[in-house]
Parts: structure tokens; sequence; C-alpha cells
């Protein structure tokens, strides 16, 4: 019989995937739930949690909002615990100031027993290789490096790892029993028939999509109800403190696509993937979370539930016939409608019903239908409908069934991610006045017909949505002219493209000329050089010329002696140091070469022969390495000049393992010798491999 005697919790955030599981595993065990939400009044957002066993005796939903000063408070005031769950982890201050404002409302709250708070494993695994030696086992100690998320923009992670520091300092500070949820990717069924951003992605790996797994790489994955229970488990259990990992397995996105694709054979799920980011070999420890008795849900299990939930919404079909999978017709087939019908009608039979909120073909709200009321239906809330009017002045003039047809290309041909959509629109609602035949479909055409991929324009658009307002005559086809003068290839512009969307937006006569007329003066070859230059820092040719690019090839003259040929190896080989600030970046890291002992001549070596010198972290990376090679190494720091790459391998995994081996051995030789290999290379040149 369930425990009926239990306490009153809230959970903010109760509509979200994790919190929706969690709601439900609360109610069966008896608590009295407030869930807080947004709109306690939207039925398609909130509807599934009223359908839960025991909602209608012990659930309670209430209005409230991350960003408004004590919106938690009285939900918080009538609890003895709280899991936070809702957090705005795209937007770095919201995720901050969010998670900070319930914590506020609970610091008000003096019977208040715990905090159980959601965090993420990016929070842990995100750094360099160098602090990731091979093999290690990750635990709760470990935190991301903010500079290595930085330097690859996953913001995710930074808001995620600042958010919950945040959280720590304030509950250290103000007395509140907090512990925290660490999960891994979550996998499983969806409660909602809106799909989370993970299970959007699981959907589209069995649908042929390939990018997103391939970038997630070597990943931890853990069954959401496993995640729900963590949580109870956590907040049940009074010896429960600091932080905890919650996950099943590590495996390799090869490992993974191979185990789906031998469990599911009747999809397309790639047979492998590239792997972006080189061998990776780390794992999580969950001896923490164990220790209290948690116990997880296998890989296949946790897949096997998130196949039969997509079926259930009607996300994928039980049996998937070649001629009919998603991935099997080209992005760019000519008539747009019929491309419409055909992944219609192979995804959803019955036309003119509705799947997961979908419109099934163009144009699928009534010409009647109040534009607002559809955007509601999208899942934007008055704020952003504000702010969208406001952008586009004529947006409510549109006609709802005209949006939707926007709507529905860009989400079913184009295939934008319906959350990564809404943010589009939400930036740019200028989006949905274009007209989907004379707009949309030869600027779509046009990018796949010089070779993007149909994942790269997806993500070009969300980059950059302003790149659909530009003529294809006017400004893609001038733009490809051009190009083609530098010795740019069709597949190379689409490319650069791709990487940066601005490049359609710049002005040819006042952009592109202007800087490529600059590099020519430096004495680097139009026709061959300067698109190798593109290719490799696709972003060059935005910087403003007299601002930037020329003030940094007039310092790596002046102060770093960098003249004729050097200069432009030294720019053809790393064109990124022509965009770097040069007080910001360059100056100081000059600053810190000389400081060590290096001369001027001994200083333009350096950057000629590893030009980076110039723009890596003195804190992070010249510096310790520096005093390693003299302190630790008892090396002279003209080796260095001889080997300027000593500069870019890994202090941790390289240097301090290579030079201990050696060390070892009683054994010395240059640092060319001792780094310039892998390290199976380097154990064979040292006897500690058998060479095969």
């Amino acid at each position: 019989m369930e425990n009926t005697t239990k306490g009153k919790v809230c959970v903010t955030g109760a509509s979200g995937y994790v919190a929706s599981w969690l709601v439900k595993r609360l109610l069966e065990s008896g608590y009295h739930v407030l869930g807080t939400v947004r709109d306690p009044g939207n039925h398609k957002k909130v509807g599934h949690l009223w359908n839960l066993t025991g909602a209608k005796e012990r659930l309670e939903l209430v209005r409230a909002d991350l960003l408004e000063e004590g919106s938690f408070d009285d939900a918080v005031m009538a609890c003895e615990g709280v899991f936070h769950t809702a957090s705005p982890a795209a937007v770095l201050d919201s995720a901050i100031n969010g998670t900070l404002n319930v914590l506020r409302s609970c610091k008000k709250n003096p019977s208040l027993k715990r905090v159980v708070l959601t965090s993420s494993s990016s929070t842990v695994r995100l750094k360099d290789e160098a602090d990731l030696p091979p093999n290690v086992l990750l635990d709760e100690t470990s935190w991301s490096s903010m500079e290595f998320c930085e330097s690859l923009q996953i913001w995710y992670a930074i808001a995620k790892t600042l958010a919950e520091k945040a959280a720590w300092e304030f509950a250290k500070e103000n007395g509140i029993d907090l512990v925290a949820v660490l999960p891994t990717f979550v996998v499983g069924p969806n409660l909602s028939h809106e799909l989370s951003p993970t299970t959007t992605d699981v959907l589209g790996l069995f649908q042929g999509e390939s990018t997103k797994f391939t970038m997630y790489g070597r990943m931890g994955y853990v069954h959401i109800d496993d995640v729900a229970s963590c949580h109870i488990l956590l907040y049940e259990t009074p010896r429960a403190a600091g932080r905890y990992i919650c996950n099943s397995a590590v495996l390799d996105v090869n490992e993974l696509v191979t185990l789906l694709a031998r469990r599911f054979p009747s999809y397309p799920i790639p047979k492998s993937l590239p792997c972006v980011y080189g061998e990776q070999t780390y794992g999580f420890s969950t001896a923490k979370v164990r220790e209290l008795g948690m116990k997880f849900r296998d890989v296949e299990e946790m897949f096997d539930d998130a196949v039969d939930s997509l079926r259930a919404h009607g996300y994928l079909l039980n049996s998937v016939p070649p001629h009919l999978l998603l991935s099997s017709y080209p992005l760019r087939l000519p008539p747009p409608r019929l491309h419409d019908q055909l992944l219609v009608s192979a995804t959803f039979p019955r036309s003119g019903s509705t799947r997961g909120g979908r419109p099934m073909a163009s144009g699928g709200s009534s010409n009647a239908g109040s534009l607002t009321q559809w955007l509601r239906e999208k899942g934007f809330d008055e704020e952003a409908i504000g702010r969208m009017s406001r952008r586009c002045k004529n947006l409510h003039g549109l006609d709802a069934g005209e949006a939707s047809g926007v709507w529905d290309y860009l989400l079913n041909v184009v295939k934008i991610e319906r959350r990564k959509l809404r943010y589009v629109v939400t930036k740019c609602p200028k989006v949905l006045t274009l007209s989907v035949d004379d707009k949309l479909v030869p600027t779509v055409q046009c990018l796949t017909t010089l070779q993007a991929k149909p994942g790269e324009v997806a993500q070009a658009i969300v980059k950059f949505p302003q790149i659909l307002f530009h003529s294809v005559e006017e400004k893609l086809c001038p733009l490809l002219a051009f190009f083609q003068t530098l010795g740019i290839s069709e597949k190379q512009l689409a490319k650069l493209l791709m990487v940066n969307p601005r490049l359609i937006s710049y002005s040819i006569e006042a952009k592109f000329s202007q800087t490529v007329d600059f590099l020519v003066g430096l004495g680097i070859d139009k026709e061959g050089m300067i698109g190798k230059i593109m290719a490799k820092e696709p972003y060059i040719m935005g910087y403003s010329v007299d601002k930037r690019l020329r003030p940094t090839a007039e310092f790596l003259k002046s102060a770093v002696g960098l003249e004729g040929s050097n200069l432009q190896r030294v720019i053809m080989s790393f064109p990124d140091i022509l965009s770097r600030d040069v007080d910001k970046i360059l100056r100081p890291n000059l600053a810190f070469l000389r400081s060590c002992g290096f001369s001027k001549d001994q200083v333009m070596a350096l950057v000629a022969g590893y030009p980076p010198v110039l723009i890596k972290s003195v804190k992070h990376c010249l510096e310790p390495r520096m005093k390693f090679l003299v302190e630790e190494m008892g090396r002279d720091m003209g080796e260095v000049v001889d080997y300027p790459q000593f500069f870019r391998h890994g202090l941790k995994r390289s240097l301090e393992y290579r030079h201990k081996v050696l060390k070892q051995m009683n054994s010395r030789c240059s640092l060319s010798e001792m780094l310039d290999c892998n390290q199976k290379k380097f154990a064979m040149k040292f006897g500690l491999l058998a060479a095969v």
C-alpha cells in the first residue's frame, strides 16, 4: 500500500522532462506535490501531469517564474522540501539568477528540510585533454574547465556549472541543506506528448541524423526513471550530502550506434560516426550514490523504453520500410509541397491529423486562426510574443496559416529542431513573413546545391536566421563568383557559409575586397593562399581591416619583429592570430615571454615556429609549462626556441608523464625527440613497448 503520510514538497519547472517523472514518482510514493510552472492553465504543457496516479488528490500546480524575485515564496513556504529542476540553462545570467531566486525563497522557510538541485554531468567532464588522464574515473570532486568550455562555446555547461557553484555558495552562507544530482545524458519515455531536447536527439539518431551524437562524442547515459528515483533517494536519506553523479554507463559514440543498429535493425541508425575529439577514455564513478543503495538500469533498457515511447506518441513507426524512411528523401527534392506530403505520408499516415503538436502539411492552421493563439500553441509565452511583436511591427497582420507553412517547412524539411526553431522565430520573427515557395525554397536549395549537408543548413539558420532573407540572385551568386576568383570552390564556400553564415550579409566591395586587398598588401597570393586562409579562419572576413587586422599585423611587425616571408608564413599557418586583440591578448603574452628571459630574436623564432604561443592563456598554459620546464625538467629555455611546439603539449598527459618515464630510465633527449610523437611511438622509441 502506498504511503500517504509523507509531507508536501515543491518541484520547480514541474512540466519538464525530468520534473514530470519526479512528480510521478513522488505521487506514487505518497507525497503531496506542489509543482511550479509558468502557466498552470496551459493544458498542452501540463495536461500529462493531471493524468498521473494520485494527481487529483495530491497535486497542485501554481504559477512561478524563475526570473521574478519572490515568485517562489508562497510555493516554498508551503513545503518542507524543494526539488529545483527548472533552469533556463541556455542563458547564463538567467540560469544563475533563477537558481538563486529559488534559494532566496528557501531561505525564508525556517522549517525547510532539504533542497535537491538538478545539475548536470556537464559540470564535471568537460576539460582539456591534458587534464583528462587515460582511463580516469571522474567523481564528484571534479569540475569542468570554464576556459575549455568558453573556447568551444559550450554555454550549457558554463551556465550549469556557474549556477551550481552559486547555489553551493548561497547554501553555505545561509545554512541551507543542499544536495545536487548530476545526471548524464537522460534517455527514456516521455510522459508529455512534446519531446524533450534529449529525446528529440534520440529520435534524430533513429531517423539517420548523425550530427548531434557525433558532437557529443563519449558520454554517460542514464534512464529517466533512475534520475527521478535518485532525486527522491537523496531527499529521503539524512546522511546524503554534496554532489552525486547519476549515471548508468559511459559509451563511445560508436559503441552506442553499433549497439542500437544491432538492436533496432529496421531504423536507419548510422553504423558508425566520426570521432571528432579523438580517443576518449574517461568514465564516471557512481560509488558515492551506489553506497546509498542506488541501482541503475542498463543502456538497452533505457533505449527500449525510449523507442516504445516514441512509437506510442507517433514519432516512430513500429517497422519502417526503406522507401518510407525520412532520411531517404534528399533535402533538395524540387517541389516543396510534394516533399512535405512525402514526409507527412511517411511519418503521419492519417492526413489532416496532428501528432505531437505538428501540423501535418504546410499551412496546417486555418487562415482564420489567430496568430497569437497559434504562437501559444507552438510554445511561445506572452513575454516572448511581446518581444516578437516589437521586433516585427507587422507580425500580427500575418495570417496564421502562412506562418504555419513557414514553420512546417523549417521543421519538417530543413529539419530544425523544434526548440531551436522557437529560438530562431523569437530572435527573428520576420522569418514567419517569408514566402515558402519564393524565398525559403530557393535559398535552401541553393545552399544544398553548394553541397552543404542538411544538418549544416539547419545549424546555419539557427546561427544567423537572416541568411534566409538574402536573394539568391543578388547575394549568393555574386558571392560565389567573388570567391571563385580566390580559388574557393562551391563546396568550400558552402562550408564557409555553414561555419560563418554572416558572410552572406557582408558587402563584397566594403568588406571582402578590403580584406583581400589588405592580405595582398602583406604579400599573400590572392588566387591560392587567401582561399586557404579563409578555409582555416572563416571569421576573418568579418573583422574590420582598420580596427583589428591592420593593427595586429603592425604589432607583429614592430613588436615581434616578423617581416616579409616570416609574417606571411605565420598568417598562412595560423590566420586566427590576425583576429586577436593586441592589448588584451597579444601584448600581455609577448610581455610574459620577454619576462621569462627570451630575447626579441628568440620570441620571433617562437612565434614563427608556433604562432598560437601569442594567444595561449598565460595563466593556464604558458606559465605552468615554463615553470615545469625549468624547475622540474631542469631544461634551458633555449631548448624551447629550437622546439616551439613544446607549448601545444598537455602538461599532465604528455610533459609530466614522459619526463617521469625518462627520469626513471635515467635517459635524456631533446624536447623534439621526447614530444614529437604519439604515446605509442614514444613507448616504442624508449623500449616500453615492443615494435610490431
